[in-house]
């Protein structure tokens, strides 16, 4: 979960959201990082502001306009 806020201190600037959750993660001790309910939340935080969209599926009529 660590390596995924470092990554996630790479994007900084992309996403006010994205910036506020890794600035949270960074105030945080190490005490309070292993703390398993807060770091699988935070990282559920994290996953669902990095994961693309779903694509929508194509008309069936195949028409894209």
């Amino acid at each position: 979960i660590h390596e995924a806020f470092v990554l996630g201190d790479r994007l900084f600037g992309l996403n006010d959201q994205l910036d506020n959750l890794v600035y949270k993660w960074c105030l945080m001790s190490e005490g309070e990082r292993n703390v398993v309910q807060v770091a699988v939340e935070m990282a559920r935080r994290l996953r669902d502001l990095v994961q693309p969209a779903p694509t929508p599926p194509p008309p069936d009529d195949g028409d894209f306009f």
